[in-house]
């Protein structure tokens, strides 16, 4: 079965790394059999050299969605501030125990080393390297805070409707999402959200789609 083509960076790579090349192809055949009874035209006949339409829609409903998860968590590749924090107080420990390990490094291990290892000048460079890392936490604190995982995932489940809305829009599918849309009564546009996201770790209950769709029309009115 043909499978949705996946976004790749400038180098080639996929960017969303979370599946590799099987997983991607058994990805698409789930949500081919999930979605395919969404598509409008149903009596639509295959031409023999192309996919059914209904195969090539639901493909391109995972490559839009794709795309927005993969740019938005891109985004957010880099570490929060936090994180930074913790990395650098790890990294200068770490460097600390090693130049107080070689500073009472034993001569028996030392001569084990070889001629060519110059025990004492690794770690002179290792205390030269020490006060730029204790200056990194004054540059940490001036940064702005960067997205947690949470926000960037939010922010790929907007984008993510948006880009799935428009297509659903040009096949005559609605993204009917207000605040006093019945619970009980799944839209279709929500159930296709749904699907897509669980299967990209965006796992949401209907109603979070449902406030994700109405935030997504804002920033995107011409989304209906």
């Amino acid at each position: 079965m043909p499978t949705a083509k996946r976004r790749r960076d400038s180098g080639g790579e996929c960017k969303n790394q979370h599946f590799n090349e099987v997983e991607w192809e058994a990805l698409n055949e789930r949500l081919c059999k999930q979605l395919r009874g969404f598509y409008p035209d149903m009596t639509a006949v295959a031409d023999p050299a192309f996919d059914h339409p209904a195969d090539s829609w639901v493909y391109n409903l995972i490559t839009e969605a794709e795309s927005a998860i993969s740019m938005m968590l891109w985004l957010r590749k880099g570490l929060t501030n936090e994180e930074l924090k913790a990395e650098r107080k790890d990294l200068l420990n770490t460097l600390n125990k090693a130049d107080n390990c070689l500073s009472k490094l034993s001569h028996d291990l030392d001569i084990m080393f070889g001629v060519d290892a110059d025990v004492l000048d690794s770690r002179d460079k290792i205390r030269e390297l020490v006060p730029y890392i204790e200056a990194a936490e004054t540059a940490i604190n001036r940064l702005q805070r960067a997205k947690k995982l949470a926000d960037a995932r939010h922010d790929a489940a907007v984008e993510m409707a948006i880009r799935v809305g428009r297509i659903l829009n040009r096949s005559g599918i609605t993204m009917p999402a207000t605040e006093d849309t019945p619970s009980e009564n799944t839209p279709e546009a929500i159930q296709i959200l749904k699907s897509i996201g669980d299967e990209f770790g965006l796992v949401l209950e209907p109603l979070t789609w449902r406030d994700t769709i109405i935030e997504a029309k804002k920033s995107a009115p011409d989304i209906k």
